[in-house]
């Protein structure tokens, strides 16, 4: 059996790679798979034969090479922190997007947390 196509198309799932005819992302596949404990591999591989592809599909996923298509960028849409102060109190914050924030204890300490991309 051959494995179906692997593809890419901007109006499908945001142009994530999936197998042509499916919703299944290469990704997808590949986490799932995660460290290749055989008792995990195989109910995943079992979960993905129910959901129709074939053990190449499998195959196919876990050797893709994804192709660098732009450049890379991180886009910070809500991240969440806890201010562990000095003072012993513990200061939940959410931030929205890269930059500064500025958390302020019950203490009345201030801190400044900045969230940036290191795309090292």
């Amino acid at each position: 059996m051959t494995a179906r196509t692997i593809v890419r198309d901007p109006k499908i799932l945001d142009g994530r790679w999936h197998f042509e005819g499916t919703t299944i992302t290469v990704a997808e596949v590949r986490q799932r798979f995660g460290d290749g404990e055989a008792a995990r591999t195989r109910h995943t591989a079992e979960m993905y034969e129910r959901a129709g592809l074939s053990a190449e599909d499998l195959a196919s996923a876990q050797a893709f090479e994804f192709p660098e298509l732009r450049d890379a960028t991180v886009d910070v849409v809500m991240a969440s922190m806890v201010v562990n102060c000095v003072c012993g109190e513990h200061t939940t914050a959410a931030v929205v997007g890269p930059g500064t924030s500025v958390v302020t204890c019950p203490c009345n300490r201030t801190w400044r947390i900045t969230v940036e991309a290191d795309p090292a």
